[in-house]
C-alpha cells in the first residue's frame, strides 16, 4: 500500500505522461496467458536485464570500481531494466504528450473564443479550465495516467462545444465542480433543461 502511494504521487508528479503504478507490471505474468504481441516487450526487457547484468559481471574491474562484480552486475541490471522499460512504455508517453497538446490548443482555442465575443461568465469559465487541467484519476490503487489525460481532452471538448452552444448565463454561475459534472454528462443540459435558452 505504501508503495502504491508512491507511485501514485510520482504519477501525478509526471504530469501524467508516466504510469508509475505499472512500472515493472510488465514482467508480472501470474495466471495470464500473453499473446506474442504482449510477449515480445516483456522479453526484451528480461533479455536486456539478463544481458546488462552478465556485461557487467564480466568486464567488472574491481581494480577501478572497487565494487565485487556481482554488486556491478545488480547495477547493470537495474539500468538495463529502467532503459529497456523506458523503450517499451516510450510509445504511451509519447501518445499522452499529444493529448496533452491537444488539450493545451483546446485551451487556447477556448480562451481566444471567449475574449473574441467578450464572455461576460470569463472568470468561471477561467475557474473551470483550471479545474479540468488539474484533474486526476490516480488513486491508490492504479495511475490511470491515459485515462486522466483521456478525460481532460474528451471534457475541454464539452466545454468548447457548450461555450458555442445556447446555454443561458446561469449554467455557468454553477459552482465549478458542478459545471464538470454537467459536461461530464453532457446530454442533461445538451437537450431538455431549464440551461438551454428558448426561442421565441
Amino acid at each position: 500500500m505504501f508503495l502504491r502511494r508512491i507511485q501514485s504521487s510520482l504519477t501525478a508528479i509526471s504530469n501524467h505522461y508516466i504510469d508509475w503504478t505499472r512500472v515493472g507490471e510488465l514482467l508480472q505474468s501470474g495466471t495470464h496467458r500473453y499473446s506474442k504481441e504482449e510477449l515480445v516487450p516483456r522479453g526484451m526487457i528480461i533479455g536486456t536485464i539478463a544481458t546488462s547484468a552478465f556485461l557487467g559481471s564480466h568486464f567488472n574491474n574491481v581494480k577501478y570500481t572497487r565494487c565485487s562484480s556481482l554488486v556491478v552486475a545488480i547495477a547493470a541490471g537495474v539500468l538495463g531494466f529502467v532503459v529497456s522499460h523506458y523503450l517499451v512504455i516510450r510509445p504511451l508517453i509519447n501518445k499522452r504528450k499529444e493529448i496533452s497538446a491537444a488539450c493545451t490548443k483546446l485551451k487556447n482555442d477556448i480562451e481566444a473564443y471567449a475574449t473574441t465575443n467578450n464572455l461576460p461568465f470569463r472568470d468561471a469559465l477561467d475557474k473551470t479550465i483550471q479545474k479540468i487541467m488539474r484533474l486526476s484519476l490516480t488513486d491508490e490503487q492504479a495511475g490511470r495516467a491515459s485515462q486522466t489525460w483521456g478525460k481532460r481532452l474528451r471534457l475541454l471538448k464539452n466545454l468548447f462545444e457548450t461555450l458555442q452552444s445556447n446555454v443561458t448565463d446561469d449554467f455557468w454561475k454553477q459552482e465549478t465542480s458542478d459545471i464538470i459534472d454537467a459536461l461530464e454528462n453532457k446530454e442533461q443540459y445538451n437537450g431538455p433543461s431549464h440551461y438551454k435558452k428558448r426561442n421565441y
